[in-house]
């Protein structure tokens, strides 16, 4: 009996261990046949960069120009003033079933040509001669070695797609099993038919492993239970997180602001970056096709970010700040996600239990608006894992009262501050919520006021003694613009960013897990710790932004709570058979995500979706008890749609290029 106990336990992490192994082998299968080549328009001697795809097909053009910005060095080479006349070379090798007459064809803006064993096939400017975008020749049966030039004209983000016609069978996209890998032949022709299969299989296993074993912790779950969860969430997100996360999103100006900002402040003793703001004397400079107006030093933002981001660029390697290329900045904003990650684990934990901490904790490291947003060598990141820090340290301290915990509350706090003005909201918010929990006791959010302010004046400190006439200049400048707003375009900005998400600046995205959570924030209501804090970020955010600006990384420090609210919905859906729980749970959060499946359209498009998807309404609508069969199948259909989503938005992470 003793063993079969010993069995049962170990069920859900030998499952996990077996899908995790699945899912290892479909990567490592997974065809990489095609070779990428980018390189000057004039030479095909000197590639900037090398690598390999799946197939000769890429979805967004943009991600070469970004790998020539992160592979760039330092001038004068290669190309100090300006981005490259770069090149795309493709080179693959088709195998062709039967002899005859093959059609071929390319779908994309970029000027592109086709070589087909050293013969031009089709061709456009300015790769003449050529037939245009389509063109056919004669093929025997065997492989034959094709070479795809392309580069960008006006549209540098234009998808590309090379397609094929066989003799007598329709135009399709050449795919990876329409191709031969001279470097591991067998293994490409089994990993183009099942390398697919075999991650969505192994996904599956690893989902239902560690569902079964967070639904088998009750409460809080112990020492044991938090510490798997951490390295679970910790190793999970850092995955996610890392992936692409040099190439996607493309770099941000403010990210730019922030490294030479930052590099510079500690190597020559001034934060010398750009800034448009009047005030300062600006010398333009061309860098990446784009006129930088740098200035001798910028306060415009408070100082600790860049120089976090500064000292991470030089032990990364930098030499000057034209080095700080998103490889050098980005890690340390990957190592800030993951610890949000575990740290909003530990936070819902102390409020929700186990079971809805994993999951919030999940959803925040498998949201794209979350993770494109975290990449970004943006203060608005650490001020999202300050915030989590803050309220879970003061959660702990809520019915111990230590003294000395309330001032370290208010240092987070402070630190919130010197990272960016928004940040006053940690501290503002933290102390407010200790009023609203304990109204004659004055003495915690006096502490947490106190040291929030004293370190937070380090910033006006900073901008004085670096420059006080300039400092004063631009914080007129701020003071004077930003308040000068109605009271309507001020109350447009909270709908705007609800409404219209974006991914960095302003590609918008609309996201299911957030949404839902922005649906579902009443079931925070309860909880003032972390309702007071929300509400007061979001009200500074408002009054100290302008309409006319509001980018997608704003949000980011409160996307962690939607994360909550959202799995507290999930919870209540799963558990309570309610048509408008569950209307909730499938049209904002399940087809949203499941969107990011192109897979999915082989069972029958969005229409056949969209009807699968209705069938876990019907249910409730009957008005079942929850203990019915069919109840019971419900619910086992919705955790489906749990896992489908989890991974649905994983992929289109980890797949983005």
């Amino acid at each position: 009996m003793e063993g079969q106990g010993w069995l049962r336990g170990a069920r859900p992490w030998l499952l996990a261990g077996a899908g995790l192994l699945v899912v290892l082998v479909g990567v490592e299968l997974k065809p990489r046949s095609v070779e990428a080549t980018v390189h000057h328009r004039r030479s095909n001697d000197a590639p900037y960069w090398v690598g390999r795809l799946e197939a000769p097909a890429f979805v967004d053009g943009s991600f070469f120009r970004q790998v020539l910005e992160n592979s760039y060095a330092s001038p004068p080479l290669p190309f100090p003033d300006r981005t490259p006349p770069f090149r795309v070379t493709l080179r693959l090798q088709l195998v062709a079933p039967t002899d005859g007459i093959y059609q071929f064809e390319v779908d994309t803006e970029w000027s592109t040509a086709l070589d087909v064993n050293g013969e031009r096939v089709l061709g456009s400017h300015p790769f003449r001669p050529g037939t245009g975008r389509a063109g056919e020749v004669e093929l025997a049966a065997g492989t034959h070695e094709l070479v795809v030039l392309s580069q960008p004209m006006d549209e540098i983000e234009a998808p590309l797609r090379l397609l094929w016609r066989v003799p007598g069978g329709p135009l399709r996209p050449v795919t990876a099993e329409n191709l031969f890998d001279p470097r591991r032949p067998r293994s490409h022709a089994l990993g183009a038919s099942v390398s697919t299969w075999l991650v969505g299989v192994g996904a599956l296993g690893l989902g239902l492993g560690i569902l079964s074993w967070v639904v088998g912790v009750s409460g809080a779950g112990g020492r044991r239970e938090a510490v798997a969860a951490t390295v679970l969430l910790a190793s999970f997100s850092f995955v996610v997180w890392g992936t692409h996360s040099n190439t996607y999103p493309r770099m941000n100006g403010d990210e730019v602001h922030n490294a030479w900002a930052g590099f510079n402040l500690i190597h020559e003793g001034t934060p010398r970056t750009w800034s448009y703001l009047p005030g300062y004397v600006k010398t333009f400079t061309p860098w990446f096709s784009y006129e930088y107006p740098l200035v001798e030093g910028a306060y415009d933002h408070p100082p600790l970010l860049p120089i976090l981001i500064g000292a991470e660029a030089t032990l990364l390697g930098a030499a000057t700040m034209w080095d700080a290329t998103l490889p050098r900045i980005r890690p340390l904003m990957i190592l800030i996600g993951v610890a949000s990650v575990v740290l909003l684990f530990f936070l819902a934990r102390e409020l929700a239990g186990f079971q809805v901490a994993f999951l919030a904790a999940t959803i925040l490291a498998t949201s794209p608006l979350t993770v494109y947003n975290g990449r970004l060598a943006k203060e608005d990141c650490l001020v999202q894992l300050l915030l989590l820090l803050g309220i879970f340290l003061y959660l702990r301290n809520r019915d111990r009262r230590s003294t000395a915990m309330d001032w370290t509350v208010g240092v987070i706090g402070g630190l919130a501050a010197v990272t960016k003005v928004m940040g006053l909201a940690v501290g503002i918010g933290i102390a407010l919520a200790s009023i609203a929990e304990s109204p004659r006791e004055w003495g915690r959010p006096a502490r947490i006021l106190t040291m929030t302010f004293l370190i937070g004046s380090l910033y006006p400190i900073f901008g004085l003694m670096m420059d006080a006439d300039t400092y004063l200049r631009v914080m007129g400048h701020l003071s004077s613009t930003y308040p000068l707003e109605s009271l309507v375009d001020k109350f447009s900005i909270l709908p705007r960013l609800i409404l219209d998400p974006r991914i960095s600046a302003n590609t918008p995205l609309i996201d299911g897990w957030i949404l839902l959570g922005w649906l579902s924030l009443y079931r925070l209501l309860k909880e003032p710790a972390v309702t007071v804090p929300f509400v007061s970020y979001l009200l500074v955010l408002v009054a100290t932004v302008l309409s006319s600006s509001v980018w997608g990384f704003y949000i980011a420090p409160v996307l962690p709570f939607l994360a909550l609210s959202a799995a507290l919905q999930v919870k209540h859906t799963l558990k309570h058979q309610e048509f408008v729980a569950i209307f909730l749970f499938i049209g904002l959060f399940f087809l949203p995500s499941a969107a990011h499946l192109s897979g999915l359209a082989t069972l029958g498009g969005f229409r056949g979706v969209l009807l699968m998807s209705c069938i876990p309404l019907l249910p409730p609508l009957m008005s079942l008890p929850s203990d019915h069969t069919i109840s019971r199948i419900n619910r086992v259909v919705l955790t489906a749609m749990l896992l489908i989503a989890v991974f649905a938005n994983a992929s289109e992470i980890l797949s983005r290029f």
